[in-house]
């Protein structure tokens, strides 16, 4: 069986930009629209910047969790391995931006250093952000002013980046060099290597020994690595992973359940709807109806 993974990407999940000239995106999501109100645990080379609108939310990253409370805001470093979730099982309604600012200076060396500089290892990992903070105020207004202009208004291309840029700088000059102690690297690799290949092979079967040995170890330190990393096994990671795929499939397509079934890497319409329903309370077809 040939698997997709030769060498580690450079994210686990395709950003759909919605300006990709500036390789920016911008929207307002729900968590009740994931599998147990929990997105998947990902990465990206792109700034990531979330502010809970209504409802509280916690973003697991790089091993640590942080509680973001309405009102206030979480900025996540490129490159970082996070998700955010809801340990209430509540909804939470959350404006989320993601911006590459390696992209700015492609044609500038000297802007990409400037870049690196902060955005890169071994920087802080996070950035928890708060109203009180003038800065932070000004960077929440800037936020919605590019979502108002790439929903409501003309696009402006110029108006949009000069934002960008702006967002970039404050957070830029409030990054620090890591002191403490680093993760294991070697460990991090394993993982973004193991979860990299349920992202890009969860359609088809794959057993527990191809996960482990996407991350070149054995079984007994792919679940250790999982547990301490990612709070879960590798079986439900990837059960988890799956179902969310088939929510997206059932909200936005009129494919069939077997379609959606087989697509999404379970043996057959049957098997998926008994999963399904033993992870949500409802069958697929009862959450279409439901959704719709």
């Amino acid at each position: 069986m040939k698997f997709s993974l030769d060498v580690l990407s450079d994210q686990s999940e395709r950003i759909r930009y919605n300006i990709p000239d500036i390789a920016l995106h911008i929207s307002i999501g729900d968590l009740k629209n994931f599998h147990k109100f929990t997105t998947a645990c990902h990465w990206h080379p792109d700034l990531e910047f979330s502010l809970p609108l209504e409802g509280d939310m916690d973003y697991f990253v790089n091993g640590i969790t942080y509680h973001i409370p309405q009102g206030q805001g979480i900025f996540i470093n490129s490159k970082r391995l996070h998700y955010n979730y809801s340990s209430s099982q509540s909804n939470c309604t959350y404006l989320v931006m993601t911006v590459n600012p390696f992209s700015f200076g492609n044609e500038f060396g000297t802007l990409k250093s400037y870049m690196e500089e902060k955005f890169g290892p071994p920087n802080d990992d996070v950035i928890l952000l708060t109203p009180k903070k003038l800065r932070h105020d000004d960077l929440f207004a800037k936020m919605n002013q590019i979502y108002k202009e790439v929903t409501e208004g003309d696009n402006d291309l110029f108006y949009i980046l000069s934002l960008a840029f702006q967002i970039c700088a404050i957070i830029r000059a409030e990054i620090q060099p890591v002191t403490q102690k680093q993760p294991d690297k070697e460990h991090w690799m394993a993982v973004w290597q193991m979860t990299d290949f349920i992202h890009k092979n969860f359609n088809i079967k794959i057993s527990l020994d191809d996960i482990a040995a996407a991350g070149s170890v054995c079984r007994t330190k792919c679940c250790k690595l999982f547990g301490k990393y990612l709070n879960r096994t590798p079986t439900s990671y990837l059960t988890d992973y799956r179902i969310q795929k088939s929510y997206e499939m059932l909200r936005n397509n009129s494919c069939s359940i077997t379609e959606i079934a087989l697509s999404c890497g379970f043996q057959n319409d049957s098997y998926y709807t008994y999963v399904f329903h033993k992870e949500t309370g409802f069958t697929p077809r009862e959450y279409r109806d439901k959704f719709r």
